[in-house]
């Protein structure tokens, strides 16, 4: 018997297993590199998870993202994060959290600084570059 016709079809099964170190290096051009670690997923269009190093000293200039929020989480080395007008030390094992339209930025310290950033929605052409705020000392 003959199987009837089904309109609807499955899509394709993304791959569901993925070493992170197969994903392609990406160089901004401040010399930061990062892993688009949702690409090819089933959750690219909801979120963005890139896996981002940045060596001894290097720094993501202030910037904001008018409709994205960012959970990110210090995998290895240390630094400092700039939150709106304020400074903050991070180290490995720290989360932080950082809401829509909020000025942000990195500093890498003496051995670099590495960590897994989630945002949602995805970032696209969604920056604001300011005038660098001064941080205060804490």
């Amino acid at each position: 018997m003959k199987k009837p016709s089904n309109s609807l079809r499955r899509p394709p099964t993304p791959r569901a297993v993925r070493n992170w170190r197969r994903f392609p290096v990406h160089v901004a051009p401040m010399g930061i590199r990062y892993r688009k670690l949702a690409s090819g997923t089933v959750l690219e269009q909801n979120l963005e998870a890139d896996y981002v190093c940045l060596l001894k000293g290097l720094t993501i200039p202030v910037h904001a993202h008018r409709h994205t929020s960012a959970l990110c989480l210090v995998l290895k080395g240390s630094g400092v994060l700039t939150l709106n007008e304020d400074a903050f030390a991070v180290n490995e094992g720290d989360v932080v959290g950082i809401p829509a339209g909020a000025y942000h930025g990195f500093r890498a310290g003496a051995h670099g600084l590495e960590f897994l950033s989630i945002q949602s929605p995805p970032i696209g052409e969604d920056y604001i570059f300011p005038a660098t705020p001064q941080p205060k000392k804490k």
